[in-house]
């Protein structure tokens, strides 16, 4: 394979695999279904969250936030679990605190955060407004 195109690989990665325990999984981009789904529940999490103090996704520090996301770590797995085509238990019992960082980091990474930032937010509103009803 072409330098060019290896670089092109690390820039606009298309997957990643990561290694939870002894089994290696395929952090791949989700079709429009998975990933509107995906949003929608990671959506309701962030509400929850930025209504009891103040979590804003779209600003995610690693280092700062992730203990955040401790009270709704069951949800985050339940949404990583179906992502991954893995059983939820598994994960419980299989991934770590930095796992779940690295996944979510990947999560952010594979499927391009930064270019669909701005759908997130306005499905994220539209899940507020449901909400509201």
């Amino acid at each position: 394979m072409s330098k060019q195109l290896e670089e092109l690989k690390l820039l606009f990665p298309t997957s990643k695999e990561i290694k939870i325990t002894n089994k290696t999984i395929l952090v791949k981009p989700m079709v429009w279904t998975d990933f509107l789904a995906v949003i929608e529940d990671f959506g309701k999490i962030i509400n929850e969250l930025f209504e009891k103090n103040g979590f804003d996704l779209t600003k995610f520090d690693e280092k700062k936030d992730m203990a955040k996301l401790v009270p709704v770590i069951k949800e985050v797995i339940n949404i990583f679990s179906g992502w991954l085509k893995v059983e939820p238990l598994w994960l419980k019992d299989n991934l770590t605190m930095k796992g779940t960082m690295e996944l979510l980091v990947n999560f952010l990474d594979v499927n391009e955060w930064d270019e669909v930032k701005s759908l997130f937010l306005a499905l994220k509103l539209k899940v507020q407004t449901l909400e509201r009803k």
